[in-house]
């Protein structure tokens, strides 16, 4: 029994096939079928060719199998059929399937470039916003945020129509058979980064400004405001030369009123900084008083407006002067 079951194993692991010297099931074309299907579903054929080996030695040591087994056996040696007919079934509809798919993404792609006609037109209405839309800045930042959101959602489905395509082997125009001067994009992605900064200053401007001068004067934060009024300058000194050489000419003049209404704010930041110091004392209130000959009441009714009014500005060129 020993020697018995060492020949068997050995023949079992040789894969060399040696037997009754047909193989009905790998000596036909189904072999070739799972070799197709074996790039996808794993090791299969190779699995099936073992298997028929093992059948095909104990088929010649006279081993009978149990019914159960048998069943099994030829159940397994079925499988290449199953995907041969399986995969002439999918290359049967694989048309009808390409050209459902097609379809849908035409469809997608119409959706797509409707999409891109829009947002083009939205981006030529913000470009087209100057001035006299200073009050409504809010309105229209809020309005460039969601064109900004808008073009996110759209890059996001180019890239997936383009992945699409790839798979189908179809070219796909970004432009979306617009003229040549139309803006991509990409583009529109880049050119709105600046409009957005632009009216963002404008309503954080009108936002703080009224607070900095008839705000309460004892908690302004002078450090914060020069901080903001520096590097808002800077950023308006920069937009406006990149509209310039855009030709964008109305959100010039916007930038131009922002920067010139910073630089007169930026006239009183001496002053602030002097009144607002963390060192003042009531007896440096008093002098202030006396040299403007005016009562001024250290409390949360005073702001920047009334200092202004009472001459601080005089004083401090005077004291500058000296």
């Amino acid at each position: 029994m020993g020697g018995s079951g060492r020949q068997r194993e050995t023949n079992f692991g040789s894969g060399n096939g040696t037997g009754n010297g047909t193989n009905l099931l790998f000596g036909s074309p189904f072999l070739f079928q799972v070799d197709l299907f074996d790039k996808t579903v794993g090791n299969l054929g190779s699995q099936l060719i073992k298997l028929n080996h093992v059948v095909c030695g104990l088929e010649e040591r006279a081993f009978v199998p149990s019914e159960r087994d048998f069943r099994n056996i030829w159940k397994c040696k079925g499988w290449p059929k199953r995907l041969t007919e399986a995969r002439d079934k999918c290359m049967k509809s694989a048309p009808g399937h390409r050209e459902r798919f097609e379809e849908e993404l035409e469809q997608q792609q119409k959706m797509f470039f409707a999409e891109l006609r829009r947002l083009r037109e939205s981006f030529l209405d913000i470009t087209k916003k100057g001035p006299t839309q200073w009050s409504e800045s809010d309105q229209v930042y809020t309005s460039i945020q969601i064109l900004q959101q808008r073009l996110l959602q759209a890059s996001d489905e180019s890239d997936q129509i383009r992945k699409r395509c790839e798979v189908l082997g179809l070219m796909f125009d970004m432009a979306g058979g617009g003229s040549s001067s139309s803006l991509s994009l990409t583009e529109l992605r880049t050119h709105v980064k600046p409009f957005l900064e632009l009216w963002q200053g404008v309503t954080t401007w009108r936002r703080y400004q009224p607070e900095w001068i008839d705000g309460p004067f004892l908690e302004l934060n002078s450090d914060t405001v020069a901080d903001y009024i520096r590097q808002c300058w800077r950023d308006m000194y920069r937009l406006i030369r990149v509209f310039n050489n855009d030709l964008f000419h109305e959100p010039v003049k916007v930038g131009e009123r922002l920067k010139k209404a910073v630089e007169e704010f930026k006239l009183y930041l001496p002053l602030m900084n002097k009144l607002r110091n963390v060192d003042l004392r009531p007896r440096h209130w008093k002098e202030v008083s006396k040299e403007l000959g005016v009562q001024i009441k250290v409390d949360r009714t005073l702001t920047l407006r009334m200092l202004l009014a009472n001459g601080s500005m005089e004083g401090e060129k005077e004291g500058s002067g000296g």
